[in-house]
């Protein structure tokens, strides 16, 4: 348990990444679970289950990862594109491993970002620090163009390169500087940062500013 103080308090200080705590003592259990401060440190009774894929991987955050991909898909339909006409133009049920890893990822950089507009995900009833309701028009763009730079990376690491789109050949004619790419595409990064307060509202947690 000290163990786990300790790398909040050094380290990790005020983040919001979970840290998994292997304990079977009940007591110590129930100050962690009961107690908003440490609300990051997730204790588990065996490391068996600590160490577990579908525990390590909240279903919150994979509901958040859902909801992206579901936005992803109206928007595209809205501008004509069809159902799976495109690899990641499925439904999550019939969606490649590898595309429901990348919605993933982009939930997960949620916390990223904030930061980058000294902004946190806490507990919806927390009552630290102002509420935020709204980014704006410049915190879009900002976040807006950290996504494009994640997403980016996401697939030059996956051995993408820039040229006519081809998932095959993994070809993309979007791995290009923001400023290179047309405002429909731009559209595609600036949404998810606008749904940023619902994804938070899902998981019953909310925006504040420092």
């Amino acid at each position: 348990m000290l163990l786990a103080l300790e790398i909040k308090k050094l380290f990790l200080k005020e983040t919001e990444l979970p840290i998994f705590l292997n304990v079977s003592n009940p007591a110590i259990i129930n100050f962690f679970t009961s107690n908003e401060i440490q609300s990051n440190i997730i204790p588990t009774n065996t490391l068996g289950v600590g160490c577990k894929t579908n525990e390590i991987i909240s279903d919150e955050f994979d509901l958040i990862a859902k909801k992206i991909h579901e936005d992803y898909l109206k928007n595209s339909f809205s501008k004509g594109q069809a159902i799976n006409s495109k690899p990641a133009l499925k439904l999550w049920v019939d969606l490649n491993e590898s595309y429901r890893q990348m919605n993933r990822d982009q939930a997960d950089h949620i916390f990223v970002k904030l930061r980058a507009i000294n902004c946190r995900m806490v507990p919806i009833n927390s009552s630290k620090n102002e509420t935020v309701t709204s980014f704006t028009k410049s915190e879009i763009e900002i976040l807006a163009q950290m996504e494009h730079k994640r997403w980016c990376a996401n697939r030059w690491i996956e051995g993408f390169v820039f040229g006519l789109r081809d998932d095959i050949l993994k070809t993309h004619n979007n791995l290009v500087p923001w400023e290179n790419l047309s405002e429909d595409v731009k559209d595609y990064d600036r949404e998810p940062i606008v749904n940023i307060l619902n994804l938070a509202k899902m998981i019953n947690m909310k925006i504040t500013r420092d």
